[in-house]
């Protein structure tokens, strides 16, 4: 009797850490996920960035070319 005590025990404990093990993976691949997408905003932010400063640059350049030019 206490045998099949310990066993139900045993095995209550081993599914609980096993739930648990499941739960911490969800969430780990769902951070993994969410990071991955954050980091391909900030890498099209930093694109664009980098394209409107160029723009800017060339814009200065211009302006900088026709007020020598007057």
């Amino acid at each position: 009797m206490f045998g099949k005590f310990l066993f139900k025990v045993k095995k209550q404990i081993l599914k609980d850490a096993y739930d648990r093990a499941e739960m911490i993976i969800s969430d780990a691949e769902l951070k993994a996920q969410k990071m991955t997408y954050e980091s391909e905003i900030l890498k099209r932010i930093k694109t664009e960035s980098e394209k409107i400063k160029q723009e800017t640059l060339e814009e200065c350049r211009r302006i900088n070319s026709e007020i020598r030019g007057l």
